[in-house]
């Protein structure tokens, strides 16, 4: 438990790493993504059907200083609105009719407003790797 606000040198406080190291491994992430694969690997059928899906989700969120507001299309008002996104990519495994969800990533706001926009919140994904064992990719 650390008393006080969770900073670096509070974190350093209280266990025997100095702050630098966590300057250092805060910096360089956690990757999700392969975490995730190893368990859908580990616990999905071996020889069954998976297929890689894509699904965007739209929240409703007001506000001027939310990190990442702004317009989207969302798909329940059939509109472009105010608001934050979430794109999801994941797989299914059709045998045990199960959905596993591989990453979720935030795009950056900064789009025009209008329902046609590109995909560009998974243009940065690295996420090809994942699918090389499935059957059908689809989006």
């Amino acid at each position: 438990m650390v008393c006080g606000k969770a900073n670096y040198t509070n974190l350093s406080r209280y266990s025997d790493l100095c702050e630098r190291t966590y300057r250092r491994h805060f910096n360089q992430g956690l990757g999700f993504e392969r975490i995730n694969q190893l368990l859908i690997e580990q616990y999905g059928s071996s020889a069954g059907t998976q297929i890689g899906v894509i699904d965007c989700t739209f929240g409703e969120k007001s506000g001027r200083h939310t990190p990442g507001l702004d317009w989207f299309y969302n798909g329940k008002t059939r509109q472009t609105e105010k608001g934050l996104e979430w794109s999801v990519v994941g797989v299914v495994d059709l045998d045990q009719h199960t959905g596993y969800s591989v990453s979720a990533q935030q795009p950056r706001p900064g789009l025009q407003p209008g329902p046609r926009r590109p995909p560009k919140a998974v243009s940065g994904w690295a996420i090809g790797s994942i699918f090389t064992s499935l059957t059908w990719p689809t989006a």
